[in-house]
């Protein structure tokens, strides 16, 4: 059962069986190759059902060529077959092979101090594929929400899932720089842009995918160890470079105090529904005595929605406060939860919530922490 305003519950499937297996080989001088192969078999009351088979195999080799260059050719192949049923084209079959080969070329730079370490490695990534293999009888299940960001800028292929392919040919290019202090500090940055020959329709503006171009996508973090550290992740867009998207957390870990600030962002230009979405969260504990803490937690949307016509000032999604017992095996927490969300006919409401946790075992109650 769907919990958003406009799910409807009998296009939600049932997923049985969903089987995915793995081997990978140590190819010695050859590199590494993995085989690998999945099925899912989604049925619906109403809509498309969905059967799906899938093998494939990649292969990746790392080379250090004269000068300190890095080399790391790869390839990849993968055959998907799709039995459907309630198409809107009628079709009940669906096959397709992909492929992408290429290689990645990245410089690291290494300069010791008696301070402190630098690192910095320019890459470049070049891929050559299998022309756009998507199809819109295919229902987009396993990466409807995925976004293209700095952790997959130089992977074969962006997408994730099996649903999606990207096809075509493809360039990235980025920079990443690290710096590590003797006492432990460190700054990392990283950073960079992918480049199509061809827009895929198939691909949404919230993907970051479905252009010639990506936005520039990026990391920031810092660590100064248990009393503060810092992680930032962006999307910028590429004429003005303007915010598409920011999510920055600090954490801290200092004395009796344990807690972490995050502040997010999202353009209305990459969300579904063309609204900004704002809001800073805070979570937290004060060690009162040795097995007593003082909880909070507080999640505010600082963009508001719109009820009806008019849009609704910033609420509290959750404001929470309470008291936990902890010891070396379990951990109880009462707490008082306020929360201004409104949905349909729900309105705020008050809540009292029990949590007790065995260590070793699991959880039981309401989730209060994040």
């Amino acid at each position: 059962e769907g919990l958003r305003e406009n799910d409807e519950d009998d296009t939600f499937p049932s997923a049985l069986p969903f089987l995915y297996a793995e081997r990978n080989l140590d190819l010695g001088r050859y590199g590494f190759a993995r085989l690998h192969g999945s099925t899912a078999f989604l049925n619906r009351a109403r809509g498309v059902d969905t059967h799906r088979a899938s093998l494939g195999a990649d292969w990746s080799r790392t080379q250090i060529l004269p000068g300190g260059v890095v080399l790391s050719p790869f390839a990849e192949g993968r055959f998907d077959y799709y039995a459907l049923n309630g198409t809107a084209s009628g079709q009940d079959s669906f096959s397709r092979g992909v492929y992408t080969a290429g290689t990645s070329l990245s410089y690291p730079l290494i300069r010791p101090g008696p301070r402190f370490d630098l690192i910095i490695e320019p890459t470049v990534m070049v891929g050559v594929g299998s022309a756009s293999p998507n199809s819109d009888d295919i229902p987009v299940e396993d990466s409807r929400f995925y976004e293209f960001d700095e952790t997959s800028l130089f992977d074969a292929n962006g997408a994730a899932g099996f649903d999606l392919y990207e096809g075509g040919q493809r360039l990235s290019a980025g920079i990443s720089a690290t710096a590590r202090w003797k006492n432990g500090v460190s700054l990392q940055a990283a950073g960079g842009r992918r480049w199509r020959n061809e827009a895929d329709p198939a691909f949404s503006q919230a993907s970051n995918l479905g252009g010639t171009s990506s936005d520039w996508v990026g990391s920031l973090n810092a660590d100064f160890g248990a009393p503060l550290s810092l992680e930032t992740r962006f999307r910028l867009d590429p004429e003005d470079l303007s915010v598409n998207r920011v999510d920055a957390s600090l954490t801290t870990d200092w004395w009796r105090l344990q807690g972490q600030l995050r502040y997010y962002r999202i353009s209305s230009d990459i969300t579904a529904n063309g609204l900004d979405d704002e809001g800073v969260a805070i979570t937290g504990q004060v060690q009162l005595t040795d097995e007593v803490f003082f909880v909070y937690g507080r999640q505010r949307d600082i963009s508001g929605r719109f009820i009806g016509s008019e849009r609704q000032s910033g609420r509290d999604l959750r404001h929470v406060f309470g008291l936990a017992y902890e010891d070396d095996c379990s951990r109880f927490e009462i707490t008082f939860e306020r929360s201004e969300a409104i949905d349909r006919t729900l309105g705020a409401n008050d809540s009292l919530k029990f949590r007790f946790s065995l260590k070793t075992l699991g959880d039981f109650g309401p989730e209060t922490r994040s």
